[in-house]
C-alpha cells in the first residue's frame, strides 16, 4: 500500500471521529 493512501483513509478516519464528536455533544446540550 502506499503512504498516500494510508494517509488519505487516517484523515477519513479522523473526519469520521470528529463527526461522532459533533453529534455526541450535540445530543448531550438537547438532553441539557
Amino acid at each position: 500500500m502506499e503512504p498516500t493512501q494510508l494517509e488519505q483513509r487516517k484523515g477519513r478516519i479522523q473526519q469520521i471521529g470528529q463527526l461522532n464528536d459533533t453529534i455526541e455533544i450535540y445530543y448531550a446540550i438537547r438532553v441539557l
